[in-house]
Formats: structure tokens, C-alpha cells, sequence
């Protein structure tokens, strides 16, 4: 898979799964491991860091839906060179000069909870955490509640 690409959710048994990362035009492994996958569990793996320091970041949560009406999105950061981060989660229109953050002191790496989400258009904004406001990134989305696969 190509750098900065994501790969949609595979369906694969319980058991050891080989993981290898090789950066484009060579044939040395960077990242080689084994997960061990559970039954009922979705695993996302995410490589971070620069090659030199690159790792593996493994998030293993239940394959469990939420409740009717909900949805469940994970929040990572993993951009090594950037400061911790702060999560406003609002509705799209909302201003965050008042608001508090939904997530605080995001690390670097750090697995950060699921948020439980009713079925809403929401706005996402990330905040270096410095300063309110300074620069953002930040999206809307119709988040409707899906079958976890």
C-alpha cells in the first residue's frame, strides 16, 4: 500500500497474522511482526514515525456496534513531529472560542477512546495546543450509524 494510503477493513480469521512494512523500491522490512488477532475484535494498524524510527500502532477494540442511533468514531494522533493536540467535536456551525475540548492533551501515538456518536452531521476540529484559535483541520460529516463488519 503506498504511503499516506488506507486499506478498507479485511476480514481475516483468529490466529497469528504476519504484519511487514517495506518502504517503496527496497526489499527490507522496516516493520515485521506478528498480531495476534481475537475473535470478535476489529485491529487497525498504523504505521508512524519516519522510517529511521518508524513503528507499528496497533488498535484492537470490540467488534460490538453501539447502541441504535450511534455511531463510534476513534481519534489517533499520530503525526511525530506535532504537538499535543486538543478535539473539538461540535455541530457544524458551532464557534470553539468557549467550548471546551471533547478530547484533551492528544500525544503523539496515543490510542485515544471512542467517541459514541448519535446520527448528526458534526464537525471535527483539531487544535495544535497552543492557542485557541490558531490552525485547525477540521471536517463535517454525516455520521450515520453502520454495521461493523
Amino acid at each position: 500500500m503506498p504511503y499516506k494510503a488506507a486499506s478498507g477493513l479485511l476480514t481475516v480469521d483468529a490466529g497469528d497474522f504476519p504484519v511487514k512494512v517495506t518502504p517503496t523500491g527496497s526489499t527490507t522490512g522496516v516493520i515485521s511482526a506478528t498480531l495476534k488477532l481475537a475473535k470478535d475484535t476489529v485491529t487497525t494498524v498504523i504505521a508512524v514515525n519516519n522510517v529511521a524510527k518508524i513503528e507499528a500502532l496497533v488498535i484492537t477494540e470490540s467488534k460490538m456496534a453501539p447502541a441504535d442511533g450511534k455511531g463510534r468514531v476513534r481519534v489517533v494522533h499520530a503525526a511525530p513531529a506535532a504537538p499535543a493536540v486538543d478535539v473539538y467535536v461540535t455541530a457544524p456551525n458551532a464557534a470553539i472560542a468557549s467550548a471546551a475540548p471533547t478530547l484533551s492533551t492528544c500525544l503523539s501515538k496515543a490510542t485515544l477512546m471512542a467517541l459514541k456518536l448519535p446520527q448528526a452531521t458534526t464537525k471535527f476540529e483539531l487544535l495544535l495546543q497552543v492557542a485557541k484559535p490558531l490552525s485547525t483541520t477540521q471536517a463535517n460529516w454525516l455520521y450515520q450509524p453502520a454495521p461493523i463488519c
